[in-house]
């Protein structure tokens, strides 16, 4: 099963686990979320600078180099 799978999985049952208090239960959907690949952002067109969706910093590689958000380049 890969990691993103389980960010999913994780994602659609988090909500149900009682025994987790909800400050750990955020900050376990913020890192599944950012283990889930999403589009960067071009602004300019696909010829200028990439940028994470996340946190609008400069991106060029599979994860962002300042929130760590997982990028999708195809």
């Amino acid at each position: 099963m890969s990691l993103k799978c389980i960010c999913e999985s994780i994602l659609g049952t988090i909500d149900c686990w009682r025994e987790v208090s909800i400050t750990k239960k955020n900050v376990i959907k913020k890192l599944c979320e950012k283990q889930i690949p999403q589009d960067p952002n071009f602004p300019y067109g696909h010829n200028e600078k990439a940028y994470c969706p996340n946190c609008a910093m400069i991106v060029e590689d599979l994860y962002c180099g300042t929130c760590g958000q997982k990028i999708k380049w195809d």
